[in-house]
């Protein structure tokens, strides 16, 4: 990380603390979580985020926004859960995310494994409407009753 200097790197700094605003805004990543994915403590996602340092290779910050960005909406509520799973191949986001894997992955690594992970967040989606839809269907018979019931009671 680096220390701003006064009025040095004042874009850079600006562009992180946003994009760290909008993962936890947008995607609902708590500093602790953006911390997981990059590798770092709370206390520096907090710093990014209030412009008091930025990070070593910043672009990895907001690629990754950039990344989940461009995905549907209606996976957002996974992605947290997902994130932190390994791929097939046993390959994890926050290795990616590190200064040492980004210089070796680069934006190519992360549009891999978040391509992976939100196929898998595209299951859960599937399978929370799977379940919700027999939670209804269960739900209905109950309806019918009480509205039979109430109409049975009209009739006296």
């Amino acid at each position: 990380d680096h220390p701003l200097e006064p009025q040095q790197d004042l874009t850079q700094a600006d562009l992180v603390s946003q994009t760290v605003t909008r993962l936890r805004d947008d995607f609902d990543f708590p500093d602790g979580f953006n911390a997981e994915l990059f590798s770092v403590t709370r206390q520096t996602v907090h710093n990014w985020r209030n412009k008091k340092s930025f990070p070593d290779h910043s672009q990895r910050v907001t690629e990754l926004f950039s990344v989940l960005d461009s995905y549907e909406t209606s996976v957002r509520p996974y992605l947290r859960r997902v994130l932190s799973y390994p791929t097939l191949d046993n390959r994890m986001l926050s290795d990616v995310l590190t200064v040492e894997g980004w210089k070796e992955e680069n934006l190519a690594g992360i549009r891999q494994i978040c391509d992976e992970l939100v196929a898998r967040a595209g299951v859960l989606q599937a399978e929370d409407a799977r379940l919700m839809a027999i939670i209804e269907r269960r739900a209905v018979p109950n309806e019918e009753a009480h509205h039979n019931v109430d109409r049975a009671k009209g009739a006296f």
